[in-house]
């Protein structure tokens, strides 16, 4: 089979081996850093959206970014430093009387706080938007909306990397209860600036199509999101600002 043939026979199986698009993903990658990210962590949605990517390029060159052997060594040491034991299977710390169990890469769901649950649902419910942002993307007709695909894309991989930030330093003891309270309100806040930045994008075109109250009412809503970013210092694009003045939700003189 031709290397987009095995990637689209190993996307359509039902239940999908890791090992097996693993190897498919390092051979025709070429991202040494996710390719270990991919080993360690054995994620994967993470690893069919790379792969569905993969298959999209037009032309693909069998060039592992490493051999595989050594990749599996790498996290093999890693587990044997923090274990103390040549056992790959189990790495279990302890922290204020908790036990945190990672096995073959996968942090046990049950063992999570509460508080990190909700970033592990998260994170699972946004591997899920991004592929169906990356389908949506794929059918957009102008550049500019494939272009907001993929920020609003960007921003989902942007939050799934600061879930597993925080759960990966919780995994190694390296958060106290009043350090993993501090960093769920971090994320807890940057997920209502990501949801005001979806809403403002989502939204600014309807101005076209609405008349007298319901236009009104969406330029308040709009001018609420845009209130909220500033009061956060949170960017928002010339490009978002140049559609809000010419709608009215801000002034032109805001435009700088």
């Amino acid at each position: 089979m031709t290397p987009h043939e095995e990637i689209e026979a190993w996307l359509e199986t039902d239940e999908k081996d890791f090992a097996a698009g693993y190897t498919l993903f390092v051979h025709y990658s070429h991202n040494r850093a996710l390719a270990l990210y991919l080993a360690r962590k054995q994620d994967l949605n993470k690893l069919i959206y790379e792969l569905e990517k993969i298959h999209e390029r037009p032309t693909l060159k069998d060039a592992p970014v490493m051999p595989i052997g050594p990749v599996m060594k790498v996290i093999k040491n890693a587990v044997e430093k923090a274990n103390g034991t040549a056992d790959a299977a189990d790495v279990i710390g302890k922290a204020e009387g908790k036990i945190r169990v990672i096995k073959d890469g996968k942090v046990q769901y049950e063992d999570l706080p509460e508080e990190l649950k909700k970033l592990y649902d998260e994170n699972t419910a946004s591997y899920k938007n991004m592929r169906a942002m990356h389908e949506q993307m794929k059918l957009a007709t102008t550049d500019e909306e494939r272009a907001g695909k993929r920020k609003m894309i960007d921003s989902f991989d942007d939050c799934i990397n600061r879930n597993w930030k925080v759960i990966d330093d919780w995994a190694e003891g390296k958060l106290s209860a009043d350090d993993l309270a501090t960093a769920s309100g971090t994320q807890e806040e940057y997920k209502l600036i990501n949801a005001a930045r979806t809403y403002l994008s989502r939204n600014i075109s309807k101005m076209d199509s609405l008349k007298d109250e319901k236009r009104e009412k969406m330029k308040l809503e709009l001018r609420e999101r845009v209130s909220f970013l500033r009061s956060k210092n949170a960017e928002i694009s010339h490009e978002t600002l140049v559609k809000l003045a010419k709608y009215a939700v801000i002034d032109e003189t805001d435009l700088g």
